[in-house]
């Protein structure tokens, strides 16, 4: 299953308990799926591939390699269970090794392996402390999101922007963004958990 920052655990369907282990491929034709752990019973997969026509040589081939940009579980949407979001896009060389425009797919998958929605989405945060979970969208011209979590110990997620022109320039700062409304009832911060303690200190290639 290659790198281990293609998997990601929770608690998928909401039966049987238990953890399971969300894998999205990086460079391989493997299919998205969630596995039990750890029996590594698969409990749902889907595998799929396209027919793409090379630009320059018109030559057509059927492409099931895909590469994976970014996954994440979490509770975002009303269905049972956690969902599962996986960006990846085709191999852009044909047999021939010419480059073809890149082609992207974004899916939400319910816990049960349904395609939910297909919108760009960057990460889940817990903005007001409420299930289910928000998302983040990409942020705008100028910035780059690095990171959501509970960075100032109230119960609810912040998260943070790099203030910076693009990827090759060194951010200018960094945006911690919280929610300014009054919080509730006080409740116990996320970090008191060594679970997401421990997810929350790799923070992958961002």
């Amino acid at each position: 299953m290659e790198d281990g920052d293609r998997l990601r655990r929770g608690g998928h369907p909401p039966r049987p308990a238990g953890i399971e282990i969300f894998y999205f491929n990086k460079d391989r034709g493997d299919a998205e799926a969630v596995l039990a752990a750890p029996s590594g019973r698969l409990i749902w997969e889907k595998n799929d591939s396209i027919t793409s026509t090379c630009a320059t040589c018109r030559v057509s081939w059927p492409d099931d390699i895909r590469k994976a940009r970014l996954g994440w579980t979490a509770d975002v949407h009303p269905s049972p269970g956690l969902e599962s979001y996986a960006i990846y896009y085709w191999d852009p060389f044909c047999p021939n090794r010419h480059w073809n425009d890149t082609v992207w797919v974004r899916r939400l998958y319910s816990a049960t392996g349904q395609v939910l929605g297909t919108a760009n989405l960057q990460l889940p945060i817990d903005w007001d402390g409420q299930p289910p979970s928000e998302t983040l969208s990409p942020p705008g011209t100028g910035s780059r999101l690095h990171y959501a979590a509970d960075v100032i110990g109230d119960y609810r997620e912040e998260f943070i922007v790099m203030l910076g022109n693009s990827e090759n320039v060194p951010p200018h700062g960094m945006l911690v963004v919280t929610n300014t409304a009054m919080a509730g009832a006080k409740k116990a911060s996320p970090c008191e958990k060594r679970e997401y303690v421990i997810e929350k200190r790799w923070t992958g290639y961002r």
